[in-house]
Order: structure tokens, then C-alpha cells, then sequence
């Protein structure tokens, strides 16, 4: 059930914050997302193992740290060169980089013109991996991540709202990790969220 409704918010959720489906390119982020559960799902593509990671950022970009959860399985595969283990996952993020702005009217405002984080940075994303050497797997992942931002002007001692518009960015990331019977650990680079660690359990 929690596989079931992680795909629902994912593809099929309304909140504008979290959907890829109101994001630019969220049609070819959704069929990714359908195709790493499918393989996560079906019982006929091998013999798979679970896993559920938590993963924290820092020091990227995005100027701020990050917590996160992925959800994700490991099989064995004949796509893979030597017929070892691939690894797939969908995984969601949240970037700590609400700049708590000042409470501010509607325009005219003047200078000085000052860009504000309104809220935190989401992010929905993919994750695949090949087994390297037993046990250790190299993994590159894809995402959409969006924040929003506010711009506010000064005049008078008074705020005022210049600007409020969502930024969005494709994100990248790279890692490495080792899986064994009941444990994952890992480490990585993402180009938004910087250096990542993640730990979980594998079943």
C-alpha cells in the first residue's frame, strides 16, 4: 500500500508543490516513475529485494540542507553486463530553504528589491544503480525540483511585493552504495542539494 500511494502522489496528485504533473516535462518524469515501479512491482521481472532509505544534503547549491525518503528495490537482471544486480527507486526531498520573508502588501514598491525563498524546495526524482562488486552499487538518478520566491521592494519602512514566481530546475545526482541483507549506506553528489548520505534499511 505505501508503494501504491507514494506512485499516486507522484503521478496523479493535484498539490501544486509536490506533482511532477504541473511541472514542465512532468509527462516524460511520469512514465519514468511508471517504469521504475513497474520493475519494482512486477513479480515476473526477477527476484527482488526492498529497500527504504532516508538521505540528508549539504552544502550544494541550493544553500541549504535536505532531508529526504526513497523507496526502491534490487534484482537481478541479465540487462546488467555480467547478470548481476540492478537497483531502481523514486524517491522525494525537501530542501531547507524557507527565508521566512517579511509580511508585504501588493505594489507600488521601490528599491531596494530583495529575492526571498517562500517555503521550502521539493523535489521528486529517480534513482538506478548497477552492482560494481558484490554487495556495492553505483547509482545515477534524475529530478524536478521547484521552489517558490518572492521579491520585495522597500518604501517608507513599508514591504512591498514586487514579484512571486516558482523556479524550477532539473537536477542531477551520483552515488555509491553498499546493500546487504538489512542494511543500505551510501554517499553521493547532487547538483542541487551538494554532498548526499543516505542510510536505510534492505529487505
Amino acid at each position: 500500500m505505501l508503494m501504491f500511494y507514494t506512485i499516486w502522489i507522484l503521478c496523479y496528485s493535484d498539490a501544486k508543490d509536490i506533482t511532477l504533473k504541473s511541472l514542465n516535462g512532468g509527462i516524460i518524469m511520469r512514465k519514468t516513475v511508471l517504469m521504475v515501479c513497474a520493475l519494482l512491482l512486477l513479480p515476473g521481472l526477477s527476484h527482488a529485494a526492498g529497500y527504504v532509505i532516508g538521505t540528508y544534503g549539504f552544502g550544494g547549491k541550493m544553500d541549504g540542507s535536505s532531508w529526504g525518503v526513497e523507496l526502491g528495490g534490487v534484482f537481478l537482471s541479465d540487462l546488467h553486463p555480467n547478470g548481476d544486480a540492478l537497483s531502481a527507486g523514486i524517491g522525494f526531498s525537501v530542501g531547507n530553504t524557507d527565508d521566512n520573508p517579511p509580511s508585504a502588501s501588493v505594489p507600488p514598491a521601490g528599491p531596494p528589491i530583495k529575492k526571498y525563498n517562500d517555503g521550502n524546495e521539493y523535489e521528486g526524482y529517480v534513482n538506478f544503480g548497477a552492482e560494481l562488486i558484490p554487495s556495492l552499487f553505483g547509482s545515477i538518478g534524475i529530478g524536478y525540483s521547484t521552489q517558490k520566491v518572492l521579491s520585495i521592494g522597500q518604501s517608507g519602512g513599508a514591504y512591498y511585493e514586487t514579484r512571486d514566481e516558482t523556479e524550477k530546475y532539473v537536477t542531477g545526482m551520483i552515488g555509491l552504495r553498499y546493500i546487504i541483507e538489512g542494511f543500505s549506506m551510501g554517499i553521493g553528489f547532487h547538483t542541487r542539494r551538494g554532498v548526499m548520505l543516505n542510510l536505510g534499511v534492505a529487505f
